[in-house]
């Protein structure tokens, strides 16, 4: 966001943290509908989606896996290539199963 423009509507719901998660916007470049979305999500390694019946995730469901939990994802009205997701994730955990992985590429620890 350059500092001479005033916020957009797309500049605020990119980052819309709240206390049970997080509702994020992105925009792709090239059409990508909620299906197809759902379909490369479910074979993200890291990524937990969620079944579209269910309730959304939580971030006290979250503390207890090493996964992004991915629920509900919706076209943007707001932008042609546009899609919301709402997501819960336990940053903490993720941040040190990184380090793990890192550490054991790093020093070949198996």
């Amino acid at each position: 966001m350059s500092v001479n423009r005033r916020p957009s509507r797309r500049d605020v719901l990119a980052n819309a943290a709240v206390l049970a998660g997080a509702s994020i916007a992105v925009e792709v470049a090239e059409d990508l509908s909620v299906t197809e979305l759902r379909e490369l999500l479910a074979k993200s390694p890291g990524v937990s989606l969620r079944d579209e019946a269910m309730p959304s995730p939580t971030i006290l469901e979250a503390t207890e896996s090493e996964s992004v939990l991915v629920g509900r994802i919706r076209r943007d009205s707001s932008s042609e290539r546009g899609l919301l997701l709402w997501l819960a994730a336990d940053p903490v955990r993720l941040a040190a199963s990184n380090a793990v992985r890192l550490a054991e590429s790093r020093f070949h620890v198996c």
